[in-house]
């Protein structure tokens, strides 16, 4: 409130309310019981000065015309938070409360909730991005999460007068108390026997809304997207051998061969992840194709069964060769035609290639090429590449999959990391920076990346996140050594894949495990390590390698 005396009259009429009703409070945190009691107070009070003053307040007609700065940022948003504040969750307004009204730490919140700190920290970030987004959609600027964090963080230490404990005391005891606070504890007490019926009907409605926008969402999320190029570009330092990222997903090929009439082999792909489909340009035929048709189907379906069918392009060009499954082709023919990709999930499917060819005498012949192939759950998986240096910091990327296991939509997640080895930046699978908070607990900061579009229960959650590693120090023998370990929370276990690219002209001295795959490409060594970690198992690697021109044994 903009006006000293009408805050002093709303403080006066909230703890009157609370002397009243001391034995009635529920069992829910007295900071957001006191919020919400303020709201119904700051309502009651804003009508009556209305039908007495019939004039905008003050605040209003004195708002700076120039650009927004800052200071007027946290003006702005300070009007709204009360009402804003009112539609989080219980839980929600006792986390911001104590953490920001009552300036407690992440620890003591965790304390007075009964839950860890981890925990604690994800209810905070949660809450402070639901707040931004309710603040945005009433129209107030918030630039960021940061913002708000500091505007809440204004409204701690606040409290009531002597005189107006004085006051508050005489009003609940049945003294003389002062006639405009007494008038909004009674309208403010009315609003809130009110209120139950008004959040019945608010929950019905809500419910409603949801079950129609989680459908929307489950099945955009669930249609096989083809990630931009500045994403797949962004998504992998280097090129490698082992491994190939398109945005966050790996690229699992399907080789389809119309030279030979040899049934192929089986191959095993990971669920969610870029599927392309490629067949050989050299049938016996190739220069008769006329097209080619391409169906996707589980391996025991009739191919005959449109229904049946997960993706279906025909009248495919004869110089295409290479296919995203679900991606809408740009060459077909005037006769040709795509169907909407159906999400593959984890079974066994069959891919079916025809060229259809036509001789020099106008005879049409057919080739098919069938390919068995089965899609395998992929649970966590943690990706990392890096270019290991010496005598400076170097970035380590990592890509993280995984899926919402739990009932609710998902926008904030916990990431944790060695205060040595901070996180720079985090991005979705498209490439969009994810905003992001942090705290320092000890020697480990934990951070609450939040993605632009919340992920739905049971779908694909995928993010990059680029951290600072520190220099690699040389040995007493002139080698150089390092180490990662990969630990994987219960209950899940978690698929890791690593890549380590060694300086120019290095030389691997031994790796623990031994025998550890590597490969030469452009002078460079490259490292790989794929293994499945068993919830707290331990994935330990290390490396000793030697510079060029070293004498290192």
């Amino acid at each position: 409130m903009r006006r000293a005396h009408l805050a002093d009259d709303i403080t006066q009429a909230v703890f009157i309310i609370l002397a009243r009703r001391a034995g009635a409070v529920p069992g829910e945190y007295l900071p957001a019981w006191l919020l919400r009691t303020t709201r119904y107070c700051v309502r009651d009070a804003l009508k009556m000065q209305a039908r007495r003053e019939h004039h905008e307040r003050q605040a209003a007609a004195t708002r700076p015309a120039a650009s927004p700065s800052s200071e007027w940022d946290v003006q702005q948003i300070s009007e709204c938070l009360d009402p804003a504040i009112a539609r989080l969750r219980v839980k929600e307004r006792n986390a911001i409360a104590m953490r920001f009204l009552e300036s407690k730490s992440t620890a003591e919140v965790a304390a007075a909730m009964g839950i860890t700190n981890d925990a604690a920290q994800k209810i905070i970030a949660r809450s402070l991005v639901k707040l931004r987004r309710i603040l945005i959609s009433r129209g107030v600027t918030v630039t960021s999460v940061a913002t708000l964090a500091q505007v809440l963080r204004e409204f701690s230490g606040t409290g009531a007068s002597q005189a107006m404990a004085e006051t508050i005391s005489a009003a609940a005891t049945g003294g003389r108390a002062a006639v405009a606070p007494t008038s909004i504890a009674e309208g403010a007490s009315r609003m809130m026997v009110q209120s139950k019926a008004i959040w019945i009907g608010v929950a019905i409605g809500l419910a409603a809304l949801a079950g129609m926008a989680g459908w929307t969402l489950i099945q955009f999320a669930a249609t096989p997207a083809v990630p931009s190029v500045a994403a797949a570009a962004a998504a992998q330092p280097f090129d490698s051998p082992f491994i190939e990222l398109v945005g966050c997903r790996i690229k699992q090929r399907l080789k389809l061969d119309l030279a030979t009439n040899a049934p192929l082999p089986s191959v095993t792909l990971n669920e969610n992840q870029y599927f392309q489909i490629e067949w050989n340009d050299s049938p016996p035929n190739a220069p008769n194709v006329a097209a080619y048709d391409l169906s996707v189907f589980p391996a025991r379906a009739d191919i005959a069964d449109p229904q049946a069918m997960m993706w279906r392009v025909t009248g495919i060009q004869p110089d295409v060769h290479t296919l995203h499954y679900g991606e809408a082709p740009q060459k077909l023919l005037p006769a040709g035609a795509a169907t909407s990709a159906k999400p593959l999930g984890a079974g066994d499917y069959r891919i079916q290639l025809v060229a259809r060819s036509i001789d020099a005498v106008g005879q049409e012949s057919v080739q098919t090429s069938t390919l068995p192939f089965k899609v395998v759950p992929y649970g966590s998986m943690q990706i990392s590449m890096m270019d290991l240096q010496t005598g400076q910091t170097f970035p380590a990327f990592s890509v993280l999959q995984d899926f919402n296991r739990g009932a609710e939509r998902l926008d904030v997640l916990g990431f944790q990391n060695p205060v040595t080895a901070p996180a720079i930046s985090f991005a979705d699978e498209d490439g969009r920076p994810m905003e992001t908070t942090q705290e320092q607990l000890g020697d480990t900061v934990y951070y609450h990346p939040v993605f632009p579009r919340p992920i739905e229960p049971g779908a694909p959650m995928m993010f990059n996140v680029v951290v600072t590693q520190p220099p690699q120090i040389e040995n007493s023998d002139h080698t150089f050594t390092y180490q990662t370990d990969t630990t994987p929370l219960p209950p899940w276990p978690m698929r890791v894949i690593h890549v380590f690219r060694l300086p120019p002209g290095a030389s691997v001295v031994s790796t623990d495990p031994p025998n550890t795959p590597q490969r030469i490409v452009d002078g460079q060594v490259q490292i790989y390590v794929e293994k499945i970690v068993p919830p707290n198992g331990l994935n330990t690697l290390t490396i000793r390698y030697k510079l060029a021109g070293s004498n290192a044994q």
